[in-house]
């Protein structure tokens, strides 16, 4: 590989990390919004930011003070648009809308850039680009709204979504900026500078609003903010805008989401049903995949009469009518307690085939399900992500342990072994085995007692009423036929290649 091609697909790795902490920033700023104020914690997270940075930046920043102070008003500029308007306006608006809003509102950020770009840049997209962006927007519209964009609107905050794109709107014409000016300053001092001028900007908010403490509540969400998406982020981001400029980049925010509604949606177009817990982010993709293809089975950690998280009682809706089922063990009035959904996941796993953990940390409660799939003798998969992401390092930890890696749902199908088409077919085929598949007369009666799940010896045993070494010698000639296959220590029916 050259040099040259090398560059750049590590110039193309920066903005995906990037985006990925920001995803998780999305629902961190979500929960977080019920336990302190949008200028607390957009104070905070800088304000620690920059006590973070501080130690290795002051030698440097003395040196370079010359060229520093020559760019300290774009400095200033960049700060307010990308520090200040984007994310003050992002955690206000996350008392309004939901994350799920959120995230789509975030992909208006592709088209909002090509234009600001042909603005200020005078730079003209191809056609391919100005595609792209809105059939990229308009696919993530459609998943999870399921195409009714009625009740999209309808299921979240119209303040908070208008914030968000006004937000949104503040952050193009910071990454337009960053191209246009292309300052000649180390990346690390400029962040610092900028995170100065963000800390300046919030004080007079802070004189009129106060300042929230940080309690047991927030603490977590305030230390996450302040050094992934405040340091990490940007500074990724910085980097990637300086490589592959501010319209490629920008693309890339609309990833996540996409990557896990299309595995569900091939698995549910396959005859699978999709099993999830109705969480925010890739269970709620999940769900929505299923949804199309009408199989979704949705496994609750509250009583029936409560959906949680609140703003997915729209989803909740659309499972139900569209075939898929609501599950609990919870009696009704049971509310949303943490230890309860550790507990759900274990149903999860025990109503699977196999559990597909498509990103998971290493406390993640998605090794949790994995381990419940585990012990019940379920197949287990993991999508692998880029190896520096701490929110892949679960599915890199299960995949090192024996789960199985996928990056496309067909390696699903194909290790699971089921005849996942018949639902695909003409119902004029759906005859009974004998009549369509020649098995011998001495055989038949095992391969009617065979299903597309397994069962161990014992039960085949128990039902046939006959002696060990006559049943393994049967199993055996219809694995030979093709009739039948062992999978961790279960014998399922084949679908004949006839």
């Amino acid at each position: 590989m050259s040099t040259t091609s090398q560059r750049m697909y590590w110039a193309l790795s920066l903005p995906i990390i990037a985006v990925l902490i920001w995803s998780i920033n999305i629902v961190v700023t979500r929960y977080v919004a019920d336990f302190i104020s949008p200028v607390s914690i957009s104070f905070y997270r800088w304000f620690f930011a920059f006590i973070l940075l501080t130690p290795f930046v002051v030698r440097p920043l003395c040196r370079q003070w010359a060229l520093i102070r020559a760019h300290l008003g774009q400095l200033a500029v960049l700060s307010a648009f990308g520090l200040v308007l984007y994310q003050g306006l992002a955690y206000t608006a996350a008392h309004y809308t939901t994350a799920t809003n959120m995230g789509l509102i975030n992909a208006f950020i592709p088209i909002f850039t090509i234009f600001v770009s042909l603005l200020i840049l005078k730079d003209i997209p191809n056609r391919f680009a100005m595609i792209g962006s809105i059939l990229s927007f308009a696919g993530l519209v459609y998943i999870i709204g399921q195409g009714n964009l009625a009740g999209l609107v309808q299921s979240g905050g119209h303040l908070g979504d208008v914030l968000m794109v006004v937000a949104v709107f503040f952050y193009a014409f910071y990454g337009v900026f960053l191209k246009k000016w292309q300052l000649q300053i180390p990346l690390m001092l400029s962040l610092y500078v900028q995170i100065f001028f963000a800390l300046l900007y919030h004080l007079p908010f802070i004189a009129y609003f106060g300042l929230d403490s940080i309690n047991s509540q927030n603490a977590a969400s305030v230390m996450y903010a302040s050094i992934f998406p405040s340091l990490v982020a940007p500074l990724l981001w910085m980097l990637a805008i300086t490589h592959l400029g501010p319209n490629r980049t920008s693309i890339f925010m609309n990833l996540m989401p996409v990557f896990t509604a299309v595995f569900a949606y091939y698995l549910a177009e396959k005859g699978f049903y999709i099993c999830s817990g109705l969480a925010e982010g890739i269970d709620a993709a999940a769900h929505q995949g299923g949804l199309k293809y009408q199989r979704t089975i949705a496994v609750m950690g509250t009583g029936l009469d409560l959906t949680y998280p609140s703003q997915h009682q729209a989803l909740r809706t659309q499972i139900l009518e569209n075939n898929g089922c609501i599950i609990t063990e919870f009696l009704p009035h049971t509310p949303p307690l943490q230890h309860n959904f550790p507990r759900r996941n274990r149903i999860v796993s025990a109503l699977s085939l196999g559990v597909v953990v498509a990103e998971a940390a290493l406390k993640s409660g998605s090794l949790g399900t994995a381990k419940s799939a585990a012990e019940q003798g379920k197949t287990i998969f993991a999508i692998p992500g880029h190896i520096y992401s701490e929110h892949h390092q679960g599915c890199h930890q299960l995949i090192r342990e024996g789960a199985i890696l996928v990056d496309h749902p067909e390696q699903i199908i194909e290790d699971l072994a089921l005849p996942t088409q018949w639902h695909s077919q003409s119902q004029s085929q759906e005859n009974t085995p004998s009549a369509s598949i020649d098995i011998p007369s001495d055989l038949l009666e095992l391969y009617n007692q065979l299903d597309w799940v397994g069962q161990n010896m014992d039960q085949l045993n128990f039902k046939l009423n006959t002696d060990i070494a006559t049943l393994t010698s049967q199993l055996m000639e219809l694995e030979i036929l093709g009739l039948a296959q062992q999978q961790a220590g279960n014998y399922l029916r084949c679908r004949s290649s006839q």
